[in-house]
């Protein structure tokens, strides 16, 4: 269900002009969010708002502004890193580190959520892509 949006923005983006501004799509995203939480809970209700989703992304126009472009790279950089290990952090600095107070809690979860995202892609993730792509130059060479 999680692909949904994505598959449906990949589908018809060739299909479609994009004529929404990009400053309007966080409030799209808050009234998708609204419709979530205050329509009444049936089967079809999160399917329904993939869909829409998936269909309104062509429609935005992309986002120009160069600070927020440069961001939003970072944070598709490292964005696996963190979906892998976000619940590792909480646990550690909530759980492991629990007899901690609040104060000191708060800070090394977010402190461990942002670089153990940074050390799992320089560690692991780019080296691997990085060996994939190797090997992948290296099929038509060997008529694989």
């Amino acid at each position: 269900m999680a692909q949904l949006p994505g598959i449906m923005a990949f589908l018809i983006q060739k299909k479609v002009t994009p004529r929404i501004p990009s400053w309007l799509w966080p409030a799209f995203i808050v009234d998708l969010v609204a419709a979530y939480m205050f329509t009444k809970p049936c089967f079809y209700r999160k399917p329904l708002i993939c869909l829409v989703l998936g269909l309104a992304i062509p429609f935005f126009t992309s986002i120009t502004n160069r600070p927020l472009v440069a961001a939003g790279k970072l944070v598709a950089k490292y964005s696996y890193g963190l979906y892998l290990s976000h619940l590792f952090c909480i646990w550690f600095a909530f759980q492991k580190l629990g007899s901690l107070p609040m104060s000191l809690e708060i800070p090394i979860f977010f402190t461990s959520a942002v670089l153990l995202p940074i050390i799992l892609y320089h560690t692991i993730e780019d080296p691997c892509l990085k060996f994939g792509n190797r090997i992948s130059d290296l099929k038509p060479r060997l008529g694989v």
